[in-house]
């Protein structure tokens, strides 16, 4: 059976960036030099719990999709995996912001560390009782 992944454009962390392979030569000389993104404590707190309100919806929708018999079928569930998910970040913060707050911990070695310690640390806690 073909395994078939949710891939959603900004809204997924992309693996941390591989060592060594910057360029040298003219192709280093030509790449922009890419600034920080100013990303508050607050918008990074959000960010955590926007992803983690998607990793569940991740799986049960990779399932499906792996599940389907048909690219018809895929094609639909994706579409639906994408309008849930989207509509569950947006309940936390703008989509707009999400993607920003995503690009900049794909660029930023400081910044994915800070996320990697909130989402270990919440992931961590055990939800209270009542």
């Amino acid at each position: 059976m073909r395994k078939c992944l949710i891939v959603i454009p900004a809204l997924l962390l992309a693996a941390p960036l591989a060592f060594g392979t910057t360029p040298v030569g003219p192709a280093a000389r030509s790449r922009p030099v890419l600034k920080a993104t100013p990303i508050s404590q607050a918008q990074l707190k959000k960010f955590v719990k926007a992803y983690k309100a998607l990793v569940p919806l991740r799986r049960k929708y990779s399932a499906e999709i792996n599940a389907a018999k048909d690219i018809k079928t895929r094609k639909a569930i994706k579409a639906k995996a994408i309008r849930v998910m989207k509509n569950k970040v947006k309940i936390i913060m703008p989509i707009t912001e999400y993607e920003k707050v995503g690009r900049a911990i794909r660029t930023e070695p400081s910044l994915r560390a800070r996320f990697l310690k909130m989402f270990e640390i919440g992931s961590r806690q055990k939800p209270p009782k009542g």
